[in-house]
């Protein structure tokens, strides 16, 4: 859409080589107006190369007249333009300006504009402003479309805020998408969430199919701290567009951001059952982590023994044991125990312990007596293995 733009501005101020105004440019010879009709005519027929030939043949013929090499150099910069040759047109145009006294000013401004966004799409974002602001000094009426332009240099110079004071200019005539995208972009570089929030709603009214935006408007409300709102947002685009694994992870965290996590384990489970979100490791340690925040213990201890299998993990049969334990689950305690016992867990002392605590809640005496002699040996957890030995003998 900008190459287009670019394009139309550039062959409207070809046409208009000679505009009328109060200032009458210089005369040209006769052969160097036909030479460069010709060039004009070749260029209108599709034949740039010809127009480029033509061109550049009759610049020796011109170096010791000023006007008309200036034209010459401004006929090129036209074609290298319409081929997209960027470099080579910021030279011509250069090359034209330096005799700008010799034109009428309107033609002399569409030289520097021309020049801007030469520079701009050759990736010369420094010249680009330079040519924009001698455009700009000299202007007296600014359309909303050159406001865009100048915005997109300072934008492509990392200059956000000086970006965004230009960009508002170009929105006051029209709330366009891509100058509003725009926007939001230098706002989000700066972290001005709130208001890159108030640009997404504005975008969001023109465009309100328009999934991302949906999307990027949880994101700013999250970051503004709204992380109800942004959960809100994030239902109902999945309510009305569906949502992605990656997407779906976003409305779990959602969830336990705002301490639902039953929803959240909810909302993962399905996820994984319907294929969207891989069933790893890590993945179903979220699952059983949201699920005892929920406090759904039986479900939470399930989902991690798998994990602690797929991995050999004793550290997460520890955790299964002091979620089962929690839950006054004792028989499961006393399996995972086991369990963690047999994958040589580090902590083998705090095992034991909980262990024998398990069986005395059985009443499984004698199992839960050799547990904590087991515990004893371990420093950690001495005191209080020797404490419910001694407990256990009085008894």
């Amino acid at each position: 859409m900008m190459r287009s733009w670019l394009l139309l501005l550039i062959f409207t101020a070809a046409v208009v080589a000679f505009p009328a105004t109060a200032k009458e440019p210089p005369k040209i010879a006769e052969a160097t107006y036909k030479q460069l009709a010709k060039a004009r005519k070749a260029q209108d027929k599709k034949r740039p190369q010809e127009a480029l030939t033509t061109l550049e043949a009759l610049l020796p013929n011109v170096k010791d007249k000023a006007y008309e090499q200036a034209l010459t150099y401004q006929h090129l910069a036209f074609v290298y333009l319409a081929l997209e040759r960027y470099n080579p047109a910021v030279d011509a145009l250069q090359n034209a300006l330096r005799q700008a006294d010799l034109f009428p000013t309107e033609s002399a401004q569409n030289l520097r504009f021309n020049l801007a966004q030469a520079a701009f799409h050759g990736e010369r974002y420094a010249l680009a402003k330079q040519a924009f602001s001698d455009w700009r000094t000299k202007q007296t009426h600014i359309s909303a479309d050159a406001w865009y332009l100048g915005a997109l240099i300072e934008f492509k110079l990392n200059h956000f805020a000086a970006a965004e004071k230009i960009l508002k200019q170009a929105l006051n005539h029209q709330q366009r998408e891509e100058w509003l995208t725009l926007l939001l972009h230098v706002q989000l570089e700066q972290k001005h969430y709130p208001a890159a929030t108030d640009t997404l709603r504005g975008l969001i009214k023109q465009k309100p199919d328009n999934k991302q935006h949906w999307l990027n408007l949880t994101d700013t409300l999250s970051l503004s701290g709204n992380h109800s709102a942004a959960l809100d947002t994030l239902k109902l685009v999945e309510q009305e567009f569906g949502l992605t694994g990656s997407e779906v992870k976003r409305l779990v965290n959602l969830y336990l951001h705002n301490n639902i996590p039953y929803s959240a384990a909810k909302t993962l489970a399905k996820a994984m059952d319907a294929g969207k979100i891989k069933k790893t490791a890590e993945q179903l340690e979220w699952l059983a982590n949201s699920w005892a925040a929920a406090r759904e213990t039986g479900k939470a201890v399930q989902v991690l023994a798998q994990v602690a299998a797929q991995r050999g993990d004793g550290k997460l049969y520890l955790r299964c044991a002091q979620w089962s334990a929690n839950a006054r689950l004792w028989s499961e305690t006393l399996t995972y125990t086991d369990k963690a016992l047999q994958t040589q867990a580090k902590n083998n002392g705090q095992i034991y312990l909980l262990k024998g605590y398990a069986a005395l809640q059985l009443n499984k005496i004698d199992q839960a007596r050799a547990a904590f002699r087991q515990a004893s040996g371990y420093v950690g957890v001495k005191q209080q293995a020797k404490a419910w030995l001694s407990q256990l003998n009085t008894e």
